[in-house]
């Protein structure tokens, strides 16, 4: 939510300009997901702008729907819309639908084809809803991956690769000991806190382009391409006397 809504801010200069309106419908509670954060604030960008650029009047809506197994986001807009027979090439490259003059705002036709590449790389799915003269509705649904299922997936990827090279590949795991004990003594929201606030001390002292470290609900898990033992066990001595 905290994501969407700084995307949205940087379109309310713009959007103000034109006489459109922003319109939110969110959860009230926090939702968190792992996700590349750059690559889904580009998405947002990228249907924000396409919103913006063929809606004349009305407004645009932002969403959210946390599921059970994924979080479902769109961007509604009140403008010109696009045809049935065009919608099935809505994500392909170069395509561009609904000019509303040849003076409008032109681009290269890629925003929607790259949104489609990066949420399918994220195991996503995105489609399209429009009625022509009526607006438009662009989805797309994030999966929630368990953090041990996703650093699982992680180190076979990171031990094929060092397989290949010759190179090799260390986790570490960051397990607070006494876990159950602690949350009944301090409480679900203060131990959340810490095991977040563990989480980036890690991340602060990690390579950032290759080391990656994912935080579970009581461990942070760690993995170290290119690391030894010898180099792993110097992160975790660096890391405890931080």
């Amino acid at each position: 939510v905290s994501l969407a809504k700084e995307v949205s801010s940087s379109f309310a200069s713009a959007f103000h300009s034109k006489g459109l309106e922003i319109k939110y419908n969110f959860p009230k509670d926090k939702i968190q997901i792992y996700a590349d954060k750059d690559r889904i604030t580009q998405i947002f960008v990228n249907l924000m702008s396409n919103a913006g650029k063929f809606t004349p009047a009305g407004h645009v809506e932002i969403s959210i729907v946390n599921k059970e197994n994924e979080v479902e986001c769109a961007v509604t807009d009140t403008g010109i819309g696009i045809s049935d027979e065009d919608q099935p090439r809505v994500f392909s490259k170069f395509e561009q639908f609904g000019r509303v003059s040849e003076s409008a705002e032109k681009g290269a036709g890629l925003g929607l084809a790259i949104s489609k590449g990066l949420i399918e790389l994220h195991r996503g799915k995105i489609w399209v809803e429009s009625k022509l003269g009526r607006g438009t509705k662009i989805s797309f649904t994030l999966p929630k991956f368990r953090p041990r299922e996703l650093f699982k997936e992680y180190v076979s990827c990171g031990l094929a690769g060092a397989i290949k090279e010759g190179a090799s590949l260390s986790i570490a795991i960051f397990e607070v000991k006494n876990y159950d004990a602690l949350q009944e003594r301090l409480g679900r929201d203060k131990i959340a806190f810490i095991m977040h606030s563990l989480g980036q001390l890690i991340k602060t002292n990690l390579r950032p382009k290759s080391d990656i470290s994912i935080e579970d609900s009581r461990a942070i898990l760690v993995a170290l391409p290119e690391t030894d033992k010898k180099g792993v066990c110097s992160t975790a001595k660096r890391l405890k006397s931080s």
